[in-house]
Parts: structure tokens; sequence; C-alpha cells
């Protein structure tokens, strides 16, 4: 999602595929955060946001990876610009394009427990995507970018 063009209608389609009808952009979109926490993730959402400003956000959030220790301050990026959190995530979303921040104590068991989170709290997703972003994060978080 964040070094890449984010939505699928933003892609060329390979050879063979030419007949696959792309998908729209959305106009909006909502970011949810998730952090893990001993054995337990919890989750805030985003106000909708448009397309064009999640982007952006993609881009600073990217930019300031080896920096974040932590999902806090990943909200405070988003909220700084503009981006407004709820308590909990709600609604159901068909595509989630994530990525995933850790720190050197990387554990496969952790991120397998965002990708399974993710799948089953967040709709019935068409299409699902969890990159992985070396940060300075004591604990590990991912921040979605959501679309309905």
């Amino acid at each position: 999602m964040f070094n890449k063009l984010i939505w699928p209608s933003e892609t060329k389609p390979n050879q063979g595929q030419a007949d696959k009808v792309a998908e729209p952009i959305p106009k909006y979109v909502v970011i949810v955060i998730m952090r893990l926490a001993a054995d337990a993730i919890t989750a805030r959402a985003s106000e909708d946001i448009s397309a064009n400003h999640a982007q952006l956000l993609c881009k600073v959030l990217l930019a300031s990876a080896p920096q974040l220790a932590c999902a806090d301050q990943a909200q405070r990026i988003c909220e700084d610009h503009g981006a407004v959190f709820t308590s909990a995530v709600g609604g159901s979303f068909s595509v989630a394009e994530c990525v995933y921040f850790c720190g050197e104590d990387f554990l496969i068991e952790h991120y397998s427990a965002i990708g399974h989170w993710i799948e089953s709290r967040l709709g019935k997703l068409d299409r699902v995507c969890l990159e992985l972003v070396e940060a300075s994060a004591s604990l590990p978080f991912a921040v979605c970018v959501c679309s309905r």
C-alpha cells in the first residue's frame, strides 16, 4: 500500500487479464490502526476520509517508519493530517491494504495474528494485502486503508 499504488484499478492488467474490468478508485476510505499487546489486538478506525488524503497519509507514515516506536505515534501522525478516530471498528469493508510495522524482534506469530484479525474482523474482504515494514516499534502494529 505504502510504496506502491493502493487500488487495483491503478495497476495495469497482466497479459491474459485484459478482459478483467478494473475496480473504481473509491472516493472515501477508512484508516484502521491495530496494535498487538500481549495476546490481544485492539483497533481504532478513522471516520471516512478521501482516498487521495489517505494516499498522502500513507506516504508520510512510510517516510516516518524508521522513527515509529508505537501505534500511538502512527495515530498522532494521522490525526495531525486531519484523520479523526473513533473508538471501534464498525462496518464491513471489501478491500484492506495494510502495512505491519515491527521492530527487530519480528515474530511470524504476531504477523499471522494481525493478518487473521484483519481477515476475520473487517468484513467480507475481496482483496487483502499485508506488507511488512521495519520500524523502531517495541510492540508491533498495523495500519490499514479500507474501502467499502
